[in-house]
């Protein structure tokens, strides 16, 4: 190796970072559409201008040096801040909407009918918005960043931000709860089949509370189970997050308690959220929203 040092070209730093993640020549090259001997003169390009090695090679495999680990993780940042900074470059000009995945019934009940909120608040980000739940491929789906409960394991590469702690309840309409004797006579609660054991929870955790359960109705999704409870067919369990509207217009109230029921609430992205101006807009939105509806219907003693 050579006694000088010279600070190899941006692409060698972009091929070793690939290599780095794979700790494989072969992935690597098929990853960069080069040849496997291309990719090794550049290893050994940048191991010559830096005069130290990168890597060890033992029983054909090849393993990250201790110097090699400091230079992966520089390379991961400047590599990643670089992607941010050209999108939101592109972004600026060509105002690319941001594409938000949202659970259906979230989607319908607080984005939609907020989202003139965010309009105000940034203009310059318009918003595209898929309805779904549950597992996502982003890069597949083409999706931004995508809002969902911790029910299930996302891809551990995601970045993600907590946005807020689930909160549930019984809620159901005035008029039912005037015809039950405020709930002392037996009721019709509400299930829903994509968190069938949220009723379960919720009474599980409030032993202060005596229900006379004398039927049970079960639905395919959540926005069914609140237009049962608006139209007086019984007591629905649901998140405080999907029927803010229907509260404030007095559709739907909340006779009992909302309990925290272990899950939360997180936005997940390819890229870090906070590294990107629109996707930390977003989040930043999204949390103080979610935090408003909280404070105005949870009792916290």
């Amino acid at each position: 190796m050579t006694n000088g040092f010279r600070t190899p070209p941006l692409n060698s730093l972009k091929v070793f970072s690939v290599v780095a993640k794979h700790e494989s020549i072969s992935k690597a090259a098929l990853d960069l559409n080069l040849t496997e001997s291309a990719v090794s003169r550049q290893i050994k390009n940048i191991e010559e201008n830096l005069n130290f090695s990168l890597f060890t090679r033992r029983s054909r495999r090849i393993y990250l040096t201790e110097e090699g680990e400091i230079l992966q993780r520089c390379c991961t940042k400047i590599f990643t801040e670089l992607d941010n900074t050209l999108k939101n470059l592109s972004y600026s000009d060509s105002k690319e909407p941001l594409v938000v995945s949202c659970e259906p019934t979230l989607t319908m009940n607080w984005l939609i009918p907020n989202l003139p909120k965010f309009h105000e608040l940034h203009p310059d980000i318009p918003i595209r918005i898929f309805a779904a739940g549950g597992d996502i491929d982003l890069s597949t789906e083409r999706v931004d960043i995508a809002l969902r409960r911790n029910d299930f394991t996302w891809n551990r590469n995601y970045f993600s931000e907590k946005v807020c702690d689930e909160l549930i309840g019984p809620v159901c309409s005035e008029n039912h709860w005037k015809i039950h004797e405020k709930g002392k006579s037996p009721m019709t609660i509400l299930h829903t089949k994509s968190r069938f054991d949220a009723w379960q929870k919720w009474l599980s955790n409030t032993p202060q509370e005596t229900l006379l359960i004398e039927n049970e109705m079960i639905f395919e999704h959540f926005y069914l189970c609140l237009q049962a409870a608006t139209s007086n067919l019984g007591f629905a369990i649901t998140s405080i997050y999907m029927c803010p509207e229907e509260l404030k217009a007095k559709k739907l109230m909340a006779p009992f308690s909302f309990i925290k029921d272990g899950s939360s609430y997180h936005l997940l992205s390819e890229t870090p959220i906070t590294h990107d101006s629109r996707k930390n807009a977003f989040y930043q939105w999204a949390k103080s929203e979610f935090e408003n509806i909280r404070s105005t219907h949870f009792d916290t003693e």
